[in-house]
């Protein structure tokens, strides 16, 4: 698959947030998603084109070098 752009997903994890990470997958988006655990959130990271990163959405310095490396950033809240 020609992954084509790459977001960020904040909120990714949640009801609302997954369902918009497989509609992104789903026309050929990369996603980043943030997470406080990776270990509980592994379904999320069965879709293809999904990268779970284990972080502090609250640290603005974690965030900041996040963004640094995306161009693009959702949120859902």
């Amino acid at each position: 698959m020609n992954l084509k752009k790459t977001v960020i997903l904040i909120g990714g994890t949640g009801f609302v947030g997954r369902h918009i990470a497989a509609l992104l997958v789903t026309n050929h988006y990369s996603v980043v998603v943030p997470t406080r655990s990776v270990a509980t959130t592994r379904a999320l990271s069965l879709l293809p084109g999904v990268r779970l990163v284990e972080m502090d959405i609250h640290n603005e310095v974690q965030l900041k070098k996040l963004m640094g490396a995306v161009p693009h950033c959702v949120a859902v809240i």
